[in-house]
């Protein structure tokens, strides 16, 4: 089930008044949101349509969602959020693995 509208419309709010606050049911909100059948069809669906316009060698085939937000605290982004590469490279290396050997891991995109 996805979360009651006015939740999500006080937590953008939030957001919106400060990028950077974390409400606190925002991380729980994230990990139902990313099981979440509904949304990944809606994913699916949009990297189908940014896919229709590119090259087949470069058209997404696999996505994987986290059920969370990258941290500083785990130190996976920058103070100023940019994402270290090759933190997350080490840190997600068996999903990254996966997502290449198991059609069963991830979103698959396939053709529409």
């Amino acid at each position: 089930m996805l979360p009651d509208e006015r939740v999500v419309l006080s937590m953008k709010r939030a957001l919106l008044d400060n990028p950077l606050a974390r409400p606190a049911a925002l991380a729980e909100l994230q990990a139902r949101v990313a099981v979440h059948a509904e949304v990944h069809t809606r994913i699916v669906a949009a990297v189908r349509r940014a896919n229709a316009r590119l090259a087949r060698v470069e058209q997404v085939k696999r996505v994987y969602l986290l059920d969370r937000e990258l941290s500083l605290e785990e130190d996976e982004i920058t103070p100023t959020l940019k994402v270290k590469r090759k933190n997350l490279e080490k840190k997600f290396a068996a999903a990254f693995d996966r997502l290449y050997e198991d059609a069963s891991t991830g979103l698959e995109i396939g053709e529409s």
